[in-house]
């Protein structure tokens, strides 16, 4: 799977806009009884029969949700790992080429001003190198502190979201169960109760799109990455230029020096 779609799905898999909301299916008070107790008697029943069964399904699609979370973040923990051997591996293999291209240098120094270039030379790119992987490793870190402190931040904001409207749904059940019970007109009871619930799903919807808003995206984080790559690289080839000047010079133009990293 593609890095930046995982994170993607990592930020966003706890929260899903279809949040289970109580289905009561109530018996139409205008229906044909044998009296206007037995209404009620039906309708409070199914009011708490369906509290039952929402709580369920509430308690069902928390656990789906947090098993879905945990698998991407073990995936996206994988993603990175595999990013780290890559880096590490393309680190190896440029650190063999440029100890072979010292070894060659140092051959071809024939003269004691020579040598001491090619000894310098080699110092300085090896501090190059060094410098260049050390503002990469903290670029890298810097974003993955940032990419975790988003997701745990957005997790938190979620989570509330999610406990404060199973609240306010309980307290809407249990204000109809309190109006059925003192004998309020069960035909507005269920109108009230479902223009609230509507209220309570509105103020969730609300709260998801304010908590995409909250924070620095991982979108800002990696511009901030990417340019603190830019600069290490920008850093890494004036000091090696600068080092490959002065051994040439040393050497009277002859040498040509090159090296790299990643």
């Amino acid at each position: 799977m593609n890095y930046k779609r995982l994170l993607v799905l990592t930020i966003g898999a706890v929260f899903s806009a279809n949040v289970v909301l109580p289905t009561l299916a109530f018996a139409d008070p205008s229906a044909t009884t044998t009296s206007g107790d037995s209404v009620k008697a039906s309708f409070c029943a199914k009011l708490t029969a369906s509290e039952e069964k929402t709580n369920q399904k509430l308690a069902e699609r928390a656990a789906v949700q947090e098993k879905k979370q945990q698998d991407r973040l073990a995936k996206f923990k994988e993603v990175r790992e595999g990013v780290d051997n890559m880096r590490n591996i393309r680190r190896a293999w440029w650190d063999e080429n440029r100890t072979s291209a010292f070894t060659k240098i140092e051959k071809r120094a024939k003269t004691d001003s020579e040598k001491a270039a090619a000894a310098a030379f080699k110092i300085a790119a090896e501090a190059a190198v060094a410098a260049r992987k050390t503002s990469v490793d903290a670029a890298v870190s810097a974003y993955r502190t940032g990419v975790d402190q988003l997701v745990a931040e957005r997790k938190t904001a979620i989570v509330a979201a999610i406990s404060n409207f199973a609240t306010s749904v309980k307290t809407v059940i249990d204000k109809a169960k309190a109006d059925c019970a003192s004998g309020a007109d069960s035909k507005t009871v269920k109108k009230e109760m479902k223009a609230s619930l509507k209220d309570v799903r509105n103020k969730l919807e609300s709260d998801r799109k304010a908590i995409e808003k909250v924070g620095i995206s991982a979108k800002d984080l990696s511009v901030i990455k990417k340019a603190a790559f830019t600069k290490a690289a920008e850093d890494f080839k004036a000091a090696i230029e600068k080092a490959r000047a002065t051994l040439m010079s040393a050497f009277g133009n002859k040498e040509k020096a090159t090296t790299t990293s990643q």
